[in-house]
């Protein structure tokens, strides 16, 4: 199974832009953002960000995974959201995975330091309705709401066209018309004629 790759922060060096740091499941990873359009082509999977079509630019995947918002990672121990917010905060949360512990539905989330924790579903709630959460998770009509993340084979199933099956008419065969056996006439038996008798003269005697 191939792991996943959670965007985390964006790299600055001062106002200069190095790529993104990722989570594979195991460590960090970082790359390039040219590295990381390359693993989407590849298809990778990959959460947080999606290539723009129309300016072939990385951006956050708004649709897919929920992404509302980013931490710039610049200098040591400096972070702040990409997208300014009225709750000013230094530290993000991504929703990874759900799962149950005493028949109570459990998150697991990891920050944007790289913290694992995991929360019950009222205190994701509060994270959410405080905009604590980046990704990986929404609120809807009050209840927690997860991507689906769909595989390549199923994005590849909705590109391709439907292909419409022909139509199959049912063949009528026409009904089979016995014909009565015609009654063949015996021909006549042909007589037969005897030959005629030649009456010689009686010159032709010797």
């Amino acid at each position: 199974m191939c792991s996943r790759l959670f965007v985390v922060n964006q790299l600055f060096l001062g106002s200069r832009e190095l790529g993104f740091e990722l989570f594979n499941d195991k460590e960090v990873v970082e790359m390039t953002a040219i590295q990381l359009k390359n693993a989407i082509k590849a298809g990778k999977d990959v959460r947080g960000v999606v290539i723009d079509k129309a300016t072939n630019e990385l951006v956050l995947d708004k649709d897919g995974f929920y992404s509302v918002n980013m931490m710039k990672h610049s200098h040591i121990n400096n972070y702040e959201p990409m997208i300014e917010t009225d709750c000013k905060v230094n530290v993000f949360y991504i929703v990874m995975d759900k799962h149950t512990e005493n028949d109570k539905p459990v998150y697991d989330l990891l920050s944007s330091r790289f913290e694992r924790v995991t929360v019950s579903e009222d205190k994701l709630i509060t994270y959410l309705e405080l905009g604590l959460v980046s990704a990986g998770a929404k609120l809807e009509n009050g209840k927690v709401l997860l991507p689906v993340k769909e595989s390549k084979t199923d994005q590849e199933k909705k590109e391709l066209p439907v292909k419409e099956e022909p139509t199959v008419v049912p063949k009528v065969e026409a009904p089979v018309t016995v014909e009565k056996p015609v009654a063949v006439k015996a021909e006549t038996a042909v007589k037969e004629e005897k030959p005629l008798a030649v009456k010689t003269s009686g010159k032709d005697k010797k």
